[in-house]
């Protein structure tokens, strides 16, 4: 009988600890940092579909790469896209519509069929030669 109410307990135990899993996992979704900067990297397109099986609800695109951009129209993942520290002086307001370009040409295709969460500028830019410019 004992043996019996130890497995009645652990398996008690097992489905509160898996319940409680699920639902942190809702309120602290899981992302991924996605760039073609590295060996054996996917292709947009399985990356997304990676990102799907395994629940992921963020990603962070290191630049506008639009092949992964339209791998996730109409995904439902939340993106966060970067501009590199190289691209930071080329935007600024000494280069009159420049910013205005990378937007028409990174975000503006894609709103209202992509999920912008973020536009992240540089990369630990600050200190550096380019921390003064953000």
């Amino acid at each position: 009988m004992s043996q019996l109410w130890a497995v009645l307990i652990l398996l008690g135990l097992a489905t509160v600890h898996n319940h409680v899993g699920r639902v942190v996992a809702d309120f602290y979704p899981l992302g991924v940092c996605y760039g073609k900067n590295g060996t054996n990297v996917p292709d947009p397109k399985t990356a997304v579909e990676l990102c799907k099986k395994y629940g992921f609800k963020k990603i962070r695109l290191w630049n506008g790469d639009h092949d992964a951009l339209e791998a996730l129209i109409g995904q439902g993942i939340a993106v966060t896209i970067g501009i590199k520290n190289e691209e930071i002086p080329a935007l600024t307001v000494l280069r009159a519509g420049s910013a205005e370009a990378w937007y028409r040409t990174n975000l503006k295709p894609y709103i209202g069929k992509v999920v912008f969460e973020y536009v992240v500028v540089g990369e630990e830019a600050i200190p550096g030669p380019v921390g003064d410019l953000v």
